[in-house]
């Protein structure tokens, strides 16, 4: 009766342990799809939001930051959104919403707040890297210090967020839309930082 209870248990453990195994060697498997289809996608947009670069500055207005504006949705919709990780997608929405409240100034007041939108295209483009694990090493006092670093940048986000926003103004006039193509997402300057 013993050998058939041991027989038995071990024939469960023995399954548990097969399906367990294939569950993560699936798992394995998408996830080397989806790193194979970001490093395919987000090239692009980490080029194009060298728009807005630290070195050197560039010369980024209002109508420089739309274009970028409605190039990442572009990138986003057409691409790119489907492989970014639910972090990195929260950095796009940042930069979006970045942007959005500088294209509500006007031209003049707009161009004051480059470093805002470079910094939130850096937070962006860190969450790609990130997804990518490009620049992390492994190890619990790595993952213990990025998480840090996380908390540290998301709450700059977030204050950058609201300095952008209070000094947005009422009364801008209409932004003129600027047409992007998939083309415009493969050429651009070439980001410095």
């Amino acid at each position: 009766m013993d050998a058939l209870v041991a027989a038995a248990i071990g024939f469960v453990t023995a399954a548990v342990l097969a399906m367990v195994n294939s569950w993560l060697s699936g798992r394995e498997h998408v996830a080397e799809g989806v790193r194979t289809q970001r490093m395919a996608t987000y090239p692009a947009v980490w080029k194009r939001t060298g728009v807005v670069s630290r070195w050197p500055r560039t010369d980024a207005g209002r109508e420089e930051f739309l274009r970028l504006h409605e190039d990442l949705r572009t990138w986003y919709y057409g691409a790119g959104g489907l492989y970014l990780s639910s972090r990195a997608r929260a950095r796009y929405e940042h930069l979006q919403v970045v942007l959005d409240a500088v294209l509500s100034m006007d031209e003049e007041k707009a161009a004051q707040h480059y470093q805002a939108v470079r910094e939130a295209a850096s937070y962006f483009r860190t969450g790609l890297t990130d997804d990518l694990e490009t620049r992390q090493r492994s190890g619990i006092v790595v993952a213990v210090s990025r998480r840090r670093a996380d908390g540290r940048a998301d709450r700059k986000a977030d204050e950058r967020l609201r300095r952008v926003k209070s000094a947005g103004s009422a009364g801008t006039p209409p932004i003129r839309a600027v047409e992007a193509s998939d083309e415009d997402l493969a050429v651009g300057p070439t980001p410095t930082e």
